[in-house]
């Protein structure tokens, strides 16, 4: 399956970008602690990393922009050079608590195995600071 989105800008000019969503992947919610529910797609399948938790943080909404992957709790996001840049998640395995302030304090949020194209909806674009894997 396929989703297309388009955005008109100011100049009337149609920019359409495509992206492929498998077709064995199921959507997930998850419920913030400031009680909003959002929603992404997690993927089924025997492709899981053979790490117990795996994480992709992106600089741009829609999994675009730099791109890095984790394995491992990173309490200060500054070290990469991500502190307060990630607009973007996909969480291939483990359930990881992303934070707005160093040494995983702040506002936190759970995420599970699935794509979170827009922080935005989490409250949490530009402002994740630290992460670590929960289980």
């Amino acid at each position: 399956m396929q989703l297309k989105f388009g955005v008109m800008t100011s100049m009337t000019f149609l920019i359409m970008t495509t992206f492929a969503i498998p077709s064995s992947a199921e959507q997930v919610c998850v419920r913030t602690n400031k009680g909003q529910t959002v929603c992404g797609q997690r993927v089924n399948g025997n492709n899981s990393p053979s790490r117990p938790g795996s994480i992709t943080l992106f600089t741009a909404k829609g999994a675009a922009g730099r791109k890095v992957t984790l394995h491992n709790n990173q309490p200060d996001l500054s070290q990469l050079g991500l502190k307060d840049k990630v607009s973007s998640i996909t969480v291939q395995s483990g359930i990881w608590q992303v934070c707005t302030a160093v040494s995983y304090k702040g506002y936190c949020v759970r995420l599970p195995p699935g794509y979170y194209g827009n922080l935005g909806t989490l409250g949490i674009n530009d402002s994740v600071s630290s992460l670590r894997l929960l289980h």
